[in-house]
């Protein structure tokens, strides 16, 4: 299976994300968005409705509109596809020293620790950029950083398929 990130890079798609996270970040408006890698995250699109479209700035920005049905729950992106918004995440059960993180860096956590998603969040409160993947959270994201993780350019340490893990889609 080619990894999702390994079909984000040069493509249109992570440049739809990439402006998606910038104007809502500009917006304040807060937004979790779960890029899925090897491991699958169909088991967590369960508790979403199903989207199934192209990835493209508008789409994501429209679904973490402030009165959108959906915008409280969590975006789940395979290859260049929107395939589930308003998703429920684990949260982690980590001790996090700083209290401002609120429940979208837990559940981006929580799903970074059990997946190797990509997961990105923007904080309404600060308009921060994070990035959570591979059980760790990087805050204060620059976008120049963040062209870099969806680009490929900083790839993670890959992690081994879980046992029971389904891809949201099939390559």
């Amino acid at each position: 299976m080619v990894r999702a990130f390994q079909r984000l890079e040069g493509s249109r798609a992570a440049e739809d994300i990439m402006e998606a996270v910038e104007r809502l970040s500009k917006e304040r408006w807060g937004a979790i968005i779960c890029i899925e890698q090897e491991v699958g995250l169909g088991e967590y699109a369960e508790s979403g409705s199903v989207v199934d479209a192209k990835v493209t700035a508008d789409m994501i920005s429209m679904i973490f509109a402030p009165h959108s049905p959906l915008h409280d729950g969590a975006v789940l992106i395979g290859g260049d596809r929107i395939l589930t918004a308003g998703a429920i995440l684990p949260l982690s059960q980590a001790t996090m020293s700083d209290r401002s993180l609120g429940t979208r860096h837990r559940a981006a956590l929580g799903l970074s620790e059990e997946t190797d998603a990509i997961v990105l969040v923007v904080s309404e409160e600060t308009s921060q950029i994070s990035v959570a993947r591979m059980g760790r959270l990087e805050r204060r994201v620059p976008l120049e950083r963040l062209r870099a993780l969806l680009s490929g350019v900083d790839p993670a340490p890959k992690k081994t398929r879980m046992a029971g893990s389904t891809p949201l889609r099939q390559s």
